[in-house]
């Protein structure tokens, strides 16, 4: 943002100029000092490739994690064992002995979540595979 020295009914204002316009004006109240930034219209949206690429691979991987989450505890609180209760209870007994992440989820994402191809995601834990599709 740059500094300006408005009149002084500019100065008076904070915010968005109109509603047209990318003009952005901000106020420092403390010293008084008026800055402004000009953002472009017309341009719909402010997000580079890369980004809505970042956005939609957190997207996969989140949904991906709180799947198996979901149908892990299923499967771990069900009278029978399964392969996936069994990979369930591995990652929640090493995420209980662990204070760094406070979700499971988080934990999933961070430590046993990957892309594996457009639109697939996998949590590997041991030999056991969970492939979730989106």
């Amino acid at each position: 943002m740059a500094k300006i020295d408005p009149n002084w009914l500019m100065s008076a204002m904070h915010g968005r100029a109109d509603k047209k316009s990318g003009l952005y004006l901000r106020r420092n109240f403390k010293t008084g000092a008026v800055y402004a930034v000009q953002r472009d219209p017309e341009r719909a949206s402010h997000s580079t490739p890369n980004q809505v690429k970042a956005r939609e691979r957190f997207r996969l991987i989140s949904k991906g994690s709180t799947e198996f989450v979901r149908q892990g505890h299923e499967a771990a609180d069900a009278s029978s064992p399964s392969p996936l209760g069994n990979a369930f209870l591995k990652v929640q007994a090493e995420f209980n002995a662990q204070s760094e992440t406070a979700f499971l989820r988080s934990y999933v994402m961070k430590h046993y979540a990957a892309i594996a191809d457009e639109g697939r995601m996998t949590v590997t834990v041991g030999d056991f595979v969970f492939t979730y599709e989106s």
